[in-house]
C-alpha cells in the first residue's frame, strides 16, 4: 500500500512532493501496518466514557474521533479515558501513552488466538474491572513498558502464555490469573492487590531476568505452585512489599544458574519445595529467606550472604544440607536455625562465614574442604565436625557440645565455649602454620586422637611461640594413645643442645594423667634428645632434654632388657637384646 502510494504521487508531479506531505504520507501509511499488521485507531481524549465498539477513534491523535471500530485493530490511549468493553471484541495490541485508562468489561475480551502485547508507558495504568477473556488456544498476553496494568479479579483459562518484560502487573484474581500456559517473568514486578492470600498455578515458569516480588499497592500473599525455571543465569528476586510470598514449584537451571535475594520492604520469600536443583549459588544480598520444608536448598548450593543488616536465612526448625556457607559480617547475614539441623561442607571448598547463627538447633560440618566461623555464633545445639575442618576465629555458646570425629580437625583462634570431646585432631591457630590460643570448655581426649602443637618460637610464650589450650573446664587425658603432633616452623630457633619446657594446654584440672598415654611425633624436628609430656598442675607441658656428651639417645624410648654396661668387661661393647 505504501509503495503504490509513493509510486502514484511521483508519477503525476515529483515537484509537488514536499518534505512535509512526505512526513504525512508516511503516517498516515503506518496507521496499517503497526505492530499486526492491523489498523492503528486512537481513543477520544475527552474522558467521557464510551463503548469499545463505538465511533470514538480516530486515525491520528489528534483526531477527528469519528471512526468506527475495525475488529483485530491495534488501539492506543494517549490520555485518562474510560472505555467500557462488551461482547466479545476481536483486539490488536493495546498501547497506554499517557493518562490512566479505566476499561471495564463486560464480556470477553478476545486476540482472535494470537498473543497480544500490552505496552503502557511508565506513570500510566490501564486498570481492567469485571474482563473476561477468551481461551481460545493461541491467546495470551505480552507486557511491556514501565506502567501498571491492573488485571482485576480476572480469573481465566486461556492456555497461551502471559510474558511480563517490564513494568507492573497488579492481580486479585486467584488460581488462572494469568492463564493456564506458561508465565514467563524478564523483569518487572507483580503484586497481589486482593487484600488476601493468591495462588499462580501457570503450567511453568519460566524466569528470563531479575524481577521484582510486591509493591505498596500490591502486598498481599502469592503462592507459586509451578515449576521455576531460572535458565542458565543467576537470578534476583526482590522483596518489595510486606508479603509472604512462597515457591512452592521445584527451582531448577541450567549451569550457572542460582538464586539471589534482595529486598527494599519487610516482607519474606518462602522455599517450598525439598526438590530444588539449580547448580549456583543462593545469595541473599538483603532479606529474609525462608526454608518451608526440610532441605529446601539444593545440598551443593553455596549459601552466601552480604554482610548488610536484616539480611538472614531462617531454617524456621526444618533441617537444611547445603554445599557451603559464606560471607555474612558484623552488621548482618545472620542464619537462623530454630530447632532445625544446618549441615554444611558437601561443597568440599574453604569458605569463611562471618554471621551469627542462632537458634536452638544444632551445626554439622561435612566434606573436605575448609569452613571457618568468624562470628559470634549463639545456636545452643551440638556442633559436630564429621569432616574436613572447622576453625572457629569467632566463638561458639558454651551450650553447644562440640564433638569432632576421627580425620576431622577443630581449629581457629577464638573460644569454642562448650565441651569438647575430641576424637580427631584439636589444633588451635587460625590455619596452617599459625601459632595461636584455642580456647576451650572443659575437653576430652579420646583414643587415637591428636593434638596437633605448631612451634614458631622456641623462647615465647604459650599461644605465642607455640600452640595452645586454654580450657574453661577439665583436660581429660585418660584414653590411650594420644598422639600429639609437633611441628617445627621455620625459624623457630630450635637449638637440639638446649633444654626446653612448652606448656601447651590449661585447664581447671588434668584428669587421670599418665604419660604413657601419650605418643610424641617429634618428625618435623632434628634427631637427638628426647621429647616427654608431663603434667604441672592443672597444665600440660611438653618438656625436651638434649642429648648429654657421653650418651646413646634412643628415640623413642625402647624398654632395655639383658644390656651389659661396662667398661671393657665384653670386648669394651654394649650388647642391646
Amino acid at each position: 500500500m505504501t509503495n503504490f502510494l509513493l509510486s502514484r504521487c511521483f508519477s503525476k508531479n515529483k515537484s509537488l512532493l514536499s518534505m512535509r506531505f512526505l512526513h504525512l504520507l508516511l503516517l498516515v501509511a503506518g496507521i496499517f501496518v503497526a505492530g499486526n499488521g492491523k489498523a492503528q485507531l486512537y481513543w477520544n481524549n475527552n474522558t467521557t466514557p464510551a463503548n469499545l465498539t463505538s465511533a470514538n477513534w480516530g486515525t491520528l491523535p489528534g483526531g477527528p474521533f469519528t471512526t468506527a471500530w475495525t475488529g483485530g485493530s491495534n488501539i492506543v490511549f494517549t490520555a485518562n479515558s474510560t472505555v467500557q468493553c462488551t461482547a466479545a471484541p476481536v483486539v490488536g495490541n493495546v498501547t497506554v501513552t499517557g493518562g490512566n485508562v479505566a476499561w471495564t468489561g463486560f464480556g470477553n475480551y478476545s486476540t482472535s488466538a494470537a498473543i497480544r502485547t500490552m505496552d503502557i508507558a511508565g506513570g500510566s495504568t490501564l486498570t481492567w474491572t469485571g474482563q473476561a477473556v477468551t481461551v481460545v488456544a493461541g491467546t495470551g498476553f505480552n507486557k511491556t513498558g514501565a506502567g501498571t496494568w491492573n488485571l482485576g479479579t480476572l480469573q481465566s483459562n486461556y492456555p497461551g502464555g502471559f510474558t511480563l518484560g517490564a513494568g507492573i502487573v497488579l492481580f486479585a484474581g486467584n488460581t488462572n490469573a494469568f492463564g493456564t500456559g506458561a508465565l514467563t517473568i524478564n523483569g518487572g514486578v507483580i503484586g497481589n492487590n486482593s487484600g488476601g492470600l493468591r495462588t499462580i498455578s501457570n503450567s511453568a515458569i519460566n524466569i528470563g531476568g531479575n524481577f521484582q516480588l510486591g509493591t505498596a499497592t500490591g502486598a498481599s500473599n502469592i503462592s507459586f505452585v509451578g515449576n521455576i525455571n531460572l535458565g542458565a543465569a543467576t537470578r534476583t528476586i526482590t522483596i518489595g512489599s510486606a508479603a509472604i510470598d512462597t515457591l512452592r514449584g521445584i527451582i531448577s537451571g541450567g549451569a550457572g544458574s542460582g538464586l539471589t535475594i534482595a529486598s527494599i520492604s519487610t516482607g519474606r520469600i518462602v522455599l517450598g519445595n525439598s526438590g530444588n536443583i539449580y547448580s549456583g549459588a543462593t545469595t541473599i544480598n538483603s532479606g529474609l529467606l525462608y526454608a518451608g520444608i526440610a532441605n529446601s536448598l539444593p545440598a551443593t548450593t553455596a549459601l552466601v550472604f552480604a554482610n548488610t543488616a536484616g539480611a538472614q536465612f531462617l531454617l524456621n526448625n526444618f533441617n537444611t544440607t547445603v554445599g557451603s556457607i559464606a560471607g555474612g559480617g558484623v552488621t548482618g547475614g545472620n542464619i537462623v536455625l530454630g530447632s532445625g539441623a544446618l549441615s554444611t561442607g558437601g561443597a568440599n571448598s574453604n569458605t569463611s562465614y562471618g554471621g551469627v547463627i542462632s537458634g536452638t538447633g544444632s551445626f554439622t560440618k561435612t566434606g573436605t574442604g575448609v569452613q571457618t566461623l568468624t562470628g559470634a555464633n549463639t545456636y545452643s545445639g551440638t556442633t559436630s565436625v564429621n569432616a574436613g575442618t572447622v576453625l572457629v576465629n569467632g566463638s561458639t555458646s558454651s551450650l553447644s557440645a562440640v564433638t569432632v570425629a576421627s580425620g576431622a580437625t577443630l581449629g581457629g583462634n577464638g573460644t569454642v565455649a562448650g565441651t569438647v570431646s575430641n576424637n580427631g585432631t584439636l589444633s588451635p591457630g587460625s590455619g596452617p602454620s599459625s601459632v595461636d590460643t584455642i580456647n576451650t570448655g572443659a575437653t576430652t581426649f579420646g583414643a587415637n586422637s591428636t593434638y596437633l602443637c605448631e612451634v614458631s618460637n622456641v623462647a615465647g610464650t604459650p599461644g605465642v611461640g607455640w600452640d595452645f589450650i586454654n580450657s574453661s573446664g577439665a583436660i581429660n587425658v585418660t584414653a590411650s594413645p594420644i598422639t600429639i603432633t609437633l611441628t617445627n616452623l621455620v625459624g623457630s630457633g630450635f637449638n637440639v643442645n638446649n633444654a626446653y619446657t612448652w606448656i601447651i594446654a590449661t585447664g581447671t584440672s588434668v584428669v587421670n594423667f599418665n604419660a604413657l598415654n601419650f605418643v610424641i611425633d617429634r618428625s618435623t624436628f632434628p634427631v637427638g634428645g628426647i621429647f616427654t609430656v608431663e603434667q604441672s598442675g592443672n597444665s600440660l607441658q611438653i618438656v625436651f632434654t638434649p642429648p648429654s656428651g657421653n650418651s646413646i639417645t634412643l628415640d623413642p624410648p625402647t624398654q632395655l632388657s639383658g644390656a651389659s654396661f661396662c667398661n671393657g668387661a665384653i670386648n669394651n661393647t654394649i650388647t642391646l637384646t
